[in-house]
C-alpha cells in the first residue's frame, strides 16, 4: 500500500493500525492502537473507534506528523468514518450504501418495487426461532443480525456470520451457514 500511494505521488506516510500484521514493515511511521475483537468485524469497528475517537497519544502523534491538518486517511471499506484522527477520511463509505444493508430499508425497497422476495421477519432474538419456524421453506431460514449501526450485516459480530437454520425434518439440526 506504501508503494501504491508513492506511486501516486504521495510524499508523506504514516501508517495507523490496530495490530501487526504479517509481512514486511513499511519505512514509514507506523503507530498501534492495539485494538482487537472477537470476529473480524468486532476488530474492525474497535479500529474505527480508535481512530474515530483518538486517544490523546494517537492525537499527539499524528499531530506532530502532520500538524497543519493536511493528511488523508484511508480506512478499511466497511468504515462510515468521515473523519478521522481530525483528518478528513478519503472516499468514505457512503451512508446512503450502507442504509441499503439495512433488511428492513431493502424490504420496503423491494415490495414498493413489486420484486418477489423470500418471505422474511424482523423479531427480536427471542422470538427468532418462532418466527424462523413461520417463514422456513424446506431449505430453512437464515438469520441476520440488525443493521442499525450501518456497518456491513454479513459481519455483525452478535452473530460472526449468517446463520442457516433448517428446521425440516430431513435436515436434521440448525447449522451455521456454509462457506
Amino acid at each position: 500500500m506504501v508503494a501504491t500511494l508513492k506511486g501516486w505521488g504521495a510524499t508523506e506516510i504514516m501508517v495507523v493500525a490496530g495490530v501487526e500484521g504479517v509481512g514486511e514493515l513499511p519505512d514509514v511511521p507506523v503507530f498501534y492502537t492495539r485494538t482487537s475483537g472477537p470476529t473480524m468485524m468486532a476488530g474492525l469497528r474497535a479500529f474505527d473507534v480508535s481512530i474515530g475517537d483518538p486517544s490523546a497519544k494517537l492525537a499527539a502523534v499524528v499531530d506532530e506528523f502532520d500538524p497543519d491538518y493536511e493528511a488523508l486517511v484511508l480506512t478499511s471499506p466497511f468504515s462510515i468514518l468521515t473523519k478521522a484522527i481530525g483528518r478528513p477520511v478519503s472516499g468514505p463509505r457512503p451512508s446512503a450504501q450502507s442504509a441499503l444493508e439495512d433488511k428492513m430499508v431493502a424490504d420496503d425497497i423491494w415490495d414498493a418495487s413489486g420484486i418477489p422476495r423470500a418471505p422474511s421477519e424482523i423479531v427480536v432474538v427471542a422470538d427468532a426461532v418462532e418466527a424462523s419456524r413461520r417463514v422456513s421453506g424446506p431449505l430453512g431460514s437464515v438469520w441476520v443480525a440488525d443493521n442499525k449501526a450501518r456497518w456491513c450485516p454479513l459481519f455483525d459480530p452478535r452473530m460472526g456470520h449468517p446463520q442457516w437454520h433448517c428446521d425440516h425434518p430431513s435436515a436434521g439440526d440448525a447449522r451455521p451457514a456454509p462457506n
